[in-house]
């Protein structure tokens, strides 16, 4: 079968789901909601998952992983004691690592192969994986969030991933691991304020139905009005590797709406029409 994008996904890595035996009752929803995600991401049996990470957060170039094996554990270090430790062990995929390096490069952006034998994953990457594939079993590439990048450039980098995926014939599911609204406060069970709720809706219905244009069109307004997380980048990533003049698309939102800290997160998953 011909490669591309065969899903397009924004879910949660709020550290305090990290261990699921310490994780707040009120985040079992969002668990759960990747736990579903992650059903119908290995009932389409994709080659391998692209996680574009919030946490991974590069200055100059975007970077792919092209390691064979990721191994290792994960600590965070924004909350080590939310997530003191997660052994992790998946398959790599460094021919799709690096198509995906040389087609943003193409483009004149900045970018580099990630083959340090020692890199450890974040955990905007391992947090939603553990879910989405508790078994390990699905080859994964990890992709940094570059912060100089500009949200046109982000789009940019999501067509990239999606013509790397076409030219060498994976078919790949991407996901943005990232929030939606994130005005973060302290407190672990606080809301975002309702507006920013409406806000998220609203964004979220456009993704769940399909509506990929006006999501673009809508995504720099939107992220500045509910401060999402890292300015939008990882969105417009998400966003770019989706072809909406080629392609008709549907989506759902597995499990509920959520809060972190102030944070409004969800999991949602566009498909192809085909």
């Amino acid at each position: 079968m011909a490669g591309g994008v065969i899903r397009s996904i924004i879910t949660t890595h709020s550290p305090r789901i990290g261990i699921e035996a310490k994780a707040p009752d009120f985040t079992r929803g969002l668990i759960q909601g990747i736990r579903l995600l992650g059903e119908e991401v290995r009932a389409a049996r994709p080659d391998a998952v692209v996680v574009i990470s919030t946490h991974w957060v590069t200055t100059f170039p975007w970077y792919a992983t092209c390691q064979a094996v990721h191994e290792g554990v994960c600590v965070a270090d924004e909350a080590p004691d939310l997530i003191p430790g997660i052994p992790y062990k998946w398959k790599g995929d460094p021919g799709l690592g690096r198509a995906i390096v040389d087609e943003i490069a193409a483009l004149g952006i900045m970018a580099g192969y990630n083959d340090a034998p020692h890199y450890s994953l974040d955990y905007g990457t391992v947090v939603p994986m553990q879910y989405m594939d508790p078994d390990m079993s699905l080859p994964l590439v990890s992709v940094g969030t570059c912060i100089l990048a500009q949200l046109d450039e982000c789009l940019q980098v999501g067509a990239a991933i999606r013509r790397a995926a076409e030219k060498i014939g994976r078919r790949i599911a991407v996901v943005g691991s990232t929030s939606f609204a994130h005005k973060i406060e302290r407190g672990q069970e606080k809301w975002p304020s309702k507006e920013f709720m409406e806000l998220d809706r609203q964004y979220i219905e456009l993704l769940t139905a399909g509506r990929i244009k006006e999501a673009k069109e809508r995504l720099p307004d939107w992220g500045k009005q509910v401060m999402t997380e890292v300015g939008g980048r990882v969105h417009a990533a998400v966003l770019g590797a989706m072809d909406e003049a080629k392609e008709r698309y549907t989506g759902v939102q597995h499990g509920p709406y959520g809060q972190s800290s102030a944070s409004g997160n969800a999991s949602v998953c566009i498909r192809p029409v085909r």
